[in-house]
C-alpha cells in the first residue's frame, strides 16, 4: 500500500468524524457568510443580556415574594377582622332577640297593669268616700260586733224579757247587723282594691326592672353595632390594601413571565451562535488539520525522493534509522524505491 493511499485513508475517517460532530453542532449553515469576529461579538452581547435580564429577574422575584408576603399577612388580618366581625353579629342577634322578648314581656305587664287599673277605677268608684285604711272605721266594726254578740247573749241568758224589751234588742241587733254588713262588704271590697294596688305596684316593678334590662341591652346592642362599624371600616381598608399588594403581585408575575419569555429567546439564540461558532472553530480546526497533513505529505514525499536517489547512486545502499522510518512511514517497499 501506498503512503499516499495511507494518508488519504487517514484524512476520509477525519472527515467522517468530523461531520457527524457537524451534524450535532448545528444545522447546515453558510459558514462562509459569517463574520467571526462579529458572532462572538453578538455571543458577548447575549451574554451580557443575559446576564442583565437574569439581574432583573431576581430583583423581579424578591419584589414579587415581598408582596405575595405583604398581601398573605393582610388577608390573615382581614380573615382574623371577619371573624370578629362574625362574632359581634352573633352576640348583637342574641342580644336583639333577648331585646325583643324583653319588649313583649314588658308590652304584657303594661297590659295587664292597664286591666288592674280599670278594676281599681271600678272599686274606688263603688267605695266612693269608703276609707281603705281607717282606724276609727276597724274600731267601729269591733265595736258593732261586741255589740251584737252582747245582744244576742241577753237575749240567750236573760228569763222573763218583756216582749217590747226583746223587740228592742232585736232591732238593735238587726240595726248593727245592717251596719256590720254594709262595713263589711266595703271592707272586703278595700281589702280587694287594696291588693289590686299592690299587683300594680309589683307589675310596675317588674315592668321598670324589665325596662332596666331592656335599655342595658339595646346599649349594648348598640355598642357592639358600633364596633361592628368601626371593624368593618378597618377591615375593608385592609383589604383594599391586600389588593393593592395583590395587584402589585399580580405585576410583578406577568414581568416574570415576560421576562422568562425574554431569557428563553435569548438562550436559544445565544445556543444556535455558540454552535456556530463551534463549527467556524471546527471547520478552521479541520482546515489546519489538512494543511498540516499536506504539508507533512509534502515533507514525506520530499525525503522518499531524496531516499530514492541515494538508494539508486553507486555505493549508497545502505539506509540509515531516519531514512528506515521514513520508509516505514510511507508504507512501501525498499525494492519500489531501486
Amino acid at each position: 500500500m501506498s503512503s499516499e493511499t495511507t494518508i488519504k485513508q487517514k484524512d476520509n475517517e477525519k472527515e467522517e468524524k468530523s461531520s457527524e460532530t457537524q451534524k450535532e453542532l448545528s444545522p447546515s449553515v453558510d459558514l462562509s457568510t459569517i463574520n467571526p469576529v462579529r458572532l462572538e461579538q453578538e455571543i458577548r452581547n447575549l451574554q451580557d443580556e443575559v446576564r442583565t435580564l437574569n439581574s432583573q429577574m431576581s430583583e423581579l422575584v424578591k419584589e414579587r415574594d415581598t408582596f405575595r408576603d405583604k398581601r398573605n399577612e393582610l388577608n390573615k388580618k382581614t380573615a382574623e377582622l371577619s371573624a370578629r366581625i362574625s362574632e359581634l353579629r352573633s352576640k348583637r342577634d342574641e342580644s336583639n332577640e333577648e331585646i325583643q322578648k324583653l319588649k313583649e314581656m314588658r308590652q304584657i305587664l303594661t297590659e295587664e297593669i292597664n286591666v288592674l287599673e280599670e278594676k281599681i277605677k271600678k272599686l274606688k268608684e263603688e267605695l266612693g268616700n269608703f276609707p281603705l285604711q281607717d282606724k276609727q272605721h276597724r274600731q267601729r266594726v269591733r265595736y258593732l260586733q261586741r255589740q251584737i254578740k252582747d245582744l244576742e247573749r241577753r237575749l240567750e241568758t236573760t228569763p222573763n224579757l218583756k216582749r217590747e224589751v226583746e223587740k228592742q234588742i232585736i232591732d238593735q241587733i238587726d240595726k248593727y247587723s245592717e251596719e256590720l254588713t254594709i262595713l263589711t262588704k266595703g271592707e272586703e271590697k278595700a281589702r280587694e282594691l287594696r291588693n289590686l294596688i299592690s299587683k300594680v305596684r309589683h307589675f310596675r316593678r317588674q315592668r321598670d326592672e324589665v325596662w332596666k334590662q331592656q335599655s342595658e341591652l339595646v346599649s349594648s346592642s348598640q355598642q357592639r353595632h358600633e364596633r361592628i362599624q368601626e371593624l368593618i371600616k378597618e377591615r375593608d381598608e385592609i383589604r383594599k390594601e391586600a389588593d393593592h399588594y395583590h395587584q402589585l403581585f399580580v405585576d410583578r408575575s406577568t414581568k416574570i413571565r415576560e421576562l422568562r419569555q425574554q431569557l428563553t429567546m435569548l438562550r436559544t439564540e445565544l445556543r444556535q451562535k455558540i454552535q456556530i461558532s463551534k463549527q467556524i472553530r471546527h471547520k478552521r480546526a479541520q482546515q489546519r488539520e489538512k494543511e498540516r497533513r499536506v504539508r507533512q505529505q509534502e515533507h514525506l514525499d520530499h525525503q522518499l525522493e531524496a531516499l530514492e536517489t541515494k538508494l539508486k547512486s553507486k555505493g549508497h545502499k545502505k539506509l540509515d534509522l531516519n531514512e528506515l522510518r521514513v520508509l516505514l512511514s510511507s508504507g512501501k517497499d525498499l525494492s519500489e524505491l531501486r
